[in-house]
């Protein structure tokens, strides 16, 4: 089964899904907690960086055409590969703490 997180790009990709309207709020400290130690598990058994790139062949989407190759962070939003403001604000600026702590959760 694949999923529908990433927009036509789902191939080797995995999704977390964040509950909650973070348009302009913040994400409570515990989701950001639980998204860094999934994605740590899961970018290690890889050997991947979570501040790393990954390019991807995908489409067609709300954003794309069929078979369109895109180079994105290999942890990224939905509105990276979808016409969306998916994670909302507030899951972009979680960001970059997200990939800190993955990241130093593998090392």
């Amino acid at each position: 089964m694949i999923g529908a997180h990433a927009g036509g790009f789902n191939y080797e990709t995995s999704g977390i899904a964040m509950i909650g309207d973070f348009a302009t709020a913040n994400l409570p400290q515990l989701m950001k907690n639980a998204a860094a130690a999934f994605i740590a598990w899961k970018l290690s058994m890889y050997h991947v960086s979570p501040n790393s790139t990954a390019t991807l062949t995908g489409g067609p989407n709300t954003l794309y055409s069929a078979r369109v190759t895109v180079k994105v962070p290999t942890v990224f939003p939905h509105r990276q590969t979808s016409n969306t403001d998916c994670p909302g604000e507030g899951g972009m600026r979680a960001l970059p703490g997200i990939r800190y702590q993955a990241l130093h959760r593998i090392h």
